[in-house]
């Protein structure tokens, strides 16, 4: 990607060559006026040129203006693309955690979403053999502790999901999906990861 100085450099840099541009036919024309060597002739290439001087400045006035509302464009873009950056590897970050974290964190994030303790729990396609029943009689048995029905079982749908899990009640969804408790929170750290970034 171009730097934004060198981007500006040269849309600045092609405005003046226009500005000049208008310039130069400007005062052709009001040369051919002049040698007509009427005072009338010498009158209308005065405001000829007047008018064109007039309309450059506006030219490159509008051009400059423009140039600098596209490298605004451009530097929000590259900062998005930064930001979104970031997120990914968060979200790369979060698929590669050791087995031992990612269930310890499943377990927690489980005992805090479970309403009653029966609901279905939807695992990702690549979880399936690590959240497994084993798992979750582990999970039950805390849930019973904490005076829940601890009976969550393993749904048979899958979802399209990087992590995490969706818990199915009868009447609600609690979706804990990577993917979920990112964009949840993405307003909040998108703040912060800018702050950081762009410091």
């Amino acid at each position: 990607m171009t730097s934004p100085s060198k981007l500006q450099e040269r849309i600045l840099g092609e405005a003046r060559e226009k500005a000049a541009d208008i310039l130069r036919e400007a005062e052709a024309k009001a040369a051919k006026l002049r040698a007509a060597g009427s005072g009338k002739a010498l009158a209308a290439a005065a405001k000829v040129n007047e008018k064109g001087q007039a309309e450059a400045q506006e030219r490159q006035r509008r051009i400059i203006t423009l140039a600098q509302l596209e490298l605004r464009r451009e530097i929000l873009a590259a900062k998005q693309d930064l930001v979104d950056e970031v997120f990914q590897q968060v979200m790369e970050k979060l698929t590669r955690l050791p087995d031992k974290e990612y269930l310890a964190w499943m377990e927690e994030r489980l005992l805090q979403a479970a309403v009653t303790g029966d609901e279905e729990v939807m695992v990702a396609k690549k979880d399936q053999k690590r959240i497994n029943d084993k798992f979750l009689a582990g999970v039950n048995e805390k849930l019973r502790q904490a005076g829940k029905k601890g009976e969550l079982k393993l749904s048979g749908e899958v979802r399209p999901m990087t992590g995490g899990f969706i818990l199915k009640g009868r009447r609600m969804e609690i979706n804990s999906s990577f993917e979920a408790l990112i964009a949840s929170q993405r307003d909040e750290l998108e703040q912060l990861a800018a702050e950081v970034l762009f410091e």
